[in-house]
């Protein structure tokens, strides 16, 4: 009797051994880059969060970030905050089929225009606990009072110098930009991008040329060859954006 009890009770446990490795390995480990849309660098402390059960965030410090998911279908996005002010936001779509897999998902996160839709809480950093946000407050007065002290010692060493910091550098305006010897067509396709406020989708750059698709696409590999132009996939399309150069 106790030859059964004890064989029965180690199929048990080998089963549920086994039924345990086999969910794990169903997982999938997604993981990426968010980047910044401008010079397409990673974006530093960027927040991503997936609408997992329970969501699931991760503060991508130098722009990495990683979740292990099951199936499912999921909804990818990337915020950037600065002063508690939303300023890039970046969303994607994942199905993982089962089987687990890895998974490359590379975000690049937009300044925010009046077509994308967020809802209404982000325009707070969520809360997210570590384990070493215990002595977070007393980390933040310290730099807090260093920064400070570091101010008040600038203005002071300026004002006695009498001599002005130079001014920040702004990032050159698209309207002084200007090319030289360009073909009318090409032209004509960097003033359209200009009117769009430097940033189009192909789909809307194509709707407002009276050229075919097939050659609209030409001459935009034609300006990216010539430095002008850059092309970024986005979802099935691509965004074009108009290079900083004067």
């Amino acid at each position: 009797m106790m030859k059964k009890f004890l064989l029965a009770f180690t199929f048990v446990l080998v089963f549920g051994f086994c039924s345990s490795t086999v969910a794990q390995e169903d997982f999938a480990k997604v993981h990426g880059t968010v980047y910044y849309w401008y010079n397409l660098e990673p974006l530093r402390n960027a927040i991503v969060e997936v609408n997992s059960t329970p969501v699931q965030v991760y503060v991508a410090k130098n722009g990495e970030y990683s979740f292990n998911l099951p199936p499912g279908n999921y909804v990818i996005t990337a915020r950037y905050y600065r002063d508690n002010v939303l300023l890039y936001y970046a969303e994607e779509n994942l199905t993982i089929l089962e089987g687990g897999g890895e998974y490359i998902i590379d975000l690049i996160a937009f300044p925010l225009f009046e077509d994308v839709e967020i809802a209404d809480e982000t325009n707070l950093v969520p809360s997210i606990e570590t384990p070493e946000s215990g002595g977070l407050w007393i980390i933040s007065a310290a730099i807090g009072a260093a920064v400070f002290i570091l101010a008040v010692g600038v203005f002071y060493y300026l004002k006695k110098r009498r001599k002005r910091l130079p001014e920040p550098k702004a990032e050159p305006s698209r309207e002084t930009i200007k090319y030289v010897g360009l073909p009318a067509d090409l032209q004509e396709i960097v003033d359209k991008i200009k009117e769009a406020g430097g940033r189009i989708t192909q789909l809307e750059l194509r709707e407002k040329l009276p050229y075919s698709e097939a050659k609209v696409s030409l001459m935009l590999t034609d300006l990216e060859n010539r430095g002008l132009i850059r092309r970024i996939k986005k979802g099935r399309g691509n965004v074009i954006i108009l290079s900083e150069v004067g």
